[in-house]
C-alpha cells in the first residue's frame, strides 16, 4: 500500500503525455465522463479502461491498450458490435498492414474527448476528419446542395456516413 501511495504522488507519469488537467478536463467532457459523472453510469469506461492500471505504455508501444493495432479491440470491449464492424472493413485492413496513418477508433472520435456520433454537431465535425485522408471527396462533396447545407450547421440533409459506412 505504501507503494502505491508513493506512485500516484508522482506526476510524472501523467505529465509525460497531455498535461494532465486538459486530460481530465477533456474525459470529463466526453460522453463517457458525461454519462459518469452527470448520469451516474458506474459501468462508463474511465481511465483504467483504456490505460490499464499499472501496466501503462504509450501509444506507441505495440503492447499497449491504445496502440493503433489494439485500440479498435479496446474500444471493442464495451463497443463490440461496432468493433466487428471495423474489423470487417478497409481501415482495419489499413491498420494491420502496418499504414502508420491509418484511421481507427480515436481518429474520428478522439482519445478523450470522445464525441457522440448521434450528435449533429459531431456528425457535422467529423465530415472534415474524412477529408482528412478522402479530400478528393471533400471537395466534390462540398460543392453541391449536401455539402453547402451542412457547412452552414445543418444536419438536416445527407453527410459522408449517410452515403457511407464509416467504420469500413
Amino acid at each position: 500500500e505504501a507503494a502505491g501511495r508513493a506512485c500516484h504522488k508522482d506526476p510524472g507519469p501523467v505529465s509525460r503525455g497531455t498535461q494532465p488537467r486538459q486530460v481530465t478536463q477533456a474525459f470529463a467532457d466526453s460522453i463517457h465522463g458525461t454519462v459518469l459523472n452527470k448520469s451516474g453510469l458506474i459501468v462508463a469506461p474511465t481511465c483504467t479502461n483504456c490505460h490499464r492500471s499499472h501496466d501503462i505504455r504509450g501509444k506507441q508501444d505495440p503492447q499497449s491498450p491504445v496502440a493503433l493495432v489494439n485500440v479498435a479491440n479496446t474500444c471493442g470491449t464495451c463497443h463490440q458490435g461496432v468493433a466487428r464492424q471495423f474489423h470487417g472493413g478497409v481501415h482495419a485492413s489499413m491498420v494491420k498492414s502496418g499504414k502508420e496513418d491509418a484511421p481507427a477508433c480515436q481518429t474520428c472520435h478522439t482519445s478523450h474527448n470522445i464525441g457522440r456520433s448521434d450528435e449533429a454537431g459531431w456528425q457535422l465535425a467529423v465530415i472534415n476528419q474524412c477529408g482528412t485522408c478522402h479530400a478528393d471527396r471533400l471537395a466534390t462533396f462540398r460543392d453541391p446542395f449536401h455539402g453547402q447545407v451542412t457547412t452552414l450547421g445543418s444536419r438536416s440533409v445527407a453527410e459522408c456516413a449517410d452515403g457511407h459506412r464509416p467504420r469500413d
